[in-house]
């Protein structure tokens, strides 16, 4: 499971005198319409995946498609058994937040079909055909107040104040339940996916709640989230896993429109 598991200004205007003229003023903010990353997924060195995000943004709501494939050698040995297409859509309250309402994905060695329904009292699950939901599964009061995880990585983008420094509360695909525990670590400085510059470092707790088939065990990761016209875009996701060590989710090419 946790290789699978194998993620977001208003400026004050002052002209200052100087003896060479005026200070620019700051761009003004535009409001957030799109935005779209493309991650390759790598572990013990070699590049297996590739998982793609779209975004888009207005009117009080968002809308969302992904999906993930295999590459390379990876997909010469599993073809098409971990080939995923995600579709979410929700809305965008005041403070910014995200809350999905309808989402789904199929794809996978059984071709299954998975829709959820959210609200903010429970996440309701629905699938063709059946599956598991865990040993436990989760319980209503445990789904309330979530996201899936293709909302997680837009939460990151729109995230206020210091992005390290929040708990996610995940119901992924439908089933698995559990918090990441944002804590800051400081910046790294990076020159990747046509960003150059520090980028918030962010130790996360991953700590498993219900909906597992497997024990599973908490763990931390790292995220680095590039600050981008007042947004923080995910740019690299590290995980341990138990069978393929250290995977890296390090994104290839992102495209943001919108400043804040």
């Amino acid at each position: 499971m946790k290789t699978r598991l194998a993620a977001l200004l208003t400026a004050a205007l002052v002209a200052v005198p100087l003896s060479t003229g005026a200070q620019t003023p700051p761009p003004a903010p535009v409001p957030l319409t799109a935005f779209s990353v493309q991650f390759g997924v790598t572990a013990r060195g070699v590049t297996a995946a590739e998982a793609n995000y779209t975004y888009t943004f207005g009117s009080g709501r968002y809308s969302a498609t992904a999906s993930h494939r295999l590459t390379g050698v990876a997909r010469s040995m599993g073809g098409s058994s971990q080939d995923y297409s995600y579709s979410v859509s929700g809305v965008q309250e005041a403070d910014g937040d995200l809350r999905p309402r309808s989402y789904r994905h199929s794809g996978g060695s059984r071709n299954r079909v998975v829709q959820v329904a959210f609200s903010d009292s429970n996440a309701v699950t629905t699938a063709t055909p059946p599956m598991g939901m865990g040993n436990p599964p989760a319980t209503p009061a445990q789904r309330a107040n979530t996201i899936d995880q293709v909302t997680m990585m837009a939460q990151l983008l729109v995230s206020r104040g210091d992005p390290c420094s929040q708990t996610l509360r995940i119901y992924m695909e439908g089933r698995r339940r559990f918090d990441l525990v944002m804590t800051p670590r400081g910046t790294e400085r990076v020159n990747i996916a046509g960003f150059r510059g520090e980028a918030r470092r962010c130790s996360v707790r991953f700590t498993p709640i219900a909906g597992f088939s497997d024990p599973t065990s908490a763990s931390t990761l790292t995220f680095l989230l590039a600050p981008v016209n007042g947004y923080f875009v995910p740019i690299r996701i590290q995980m341990p896993t138990d069978d393929a060590g250290l995977v890296t989710l390090q994104a290839r090419r992102y495209s943001l429109t919108g400043r804040r």
